[in-house]
């Protein structure tokens, strides 16, 4: 699968990912949601970002995974994060988003009040 490469997107292996996570480590999730959990990351040229790995129990389609990603490769604003690239490599699919240090939207909107 290949994403116009005019839209700024990098294609990611999966070794690549797998690295940038330090192996999917469990302290270097960030957050979960109905897709899957979400890593923070550091990639080879020092940035940091957000990866999403795909649940696989949605069993997304490759067509699917594709539109997707052409979708988010066309939102440009403020209020969302930029989306750097995506992997599709064999069964994993995973998309890579600029890191937003203190959280994400839904954190400040709905704070975890401790009792």
């Amino acid at each position: 699968m290949q994403v116009v490469a005019e839209k700024g997107l990098r294609v990611f292996t999966f070794k690549q990912l797998h690295s940038a996570t330090g192996v999917f480590s469990k302290s270097n999730v960030v957050g979960h949601g109905g897709f899957g959990l979400v890593y923070r990351g550091v990639l080879n040229d020092g940035r940091k970002v957000a990866i999403k790995f795909m649940d696989q129990a949605g069993k997304q389609g490759e067509e699917e995974f594709k539109v997707e990603v052409e979708l988010l490769s066309r939102l440009h604003s403020p209020y969302f994060l930029a989306l750097h690239g995506y992997c599709s490599d064999s069964n994993h699919k995973l998309l890579v988003y600029e890191f937003m240090a203190n959280g994400g939207l839904q954190e400040h909107l709905y704070p975890i009040s401790s009792k």
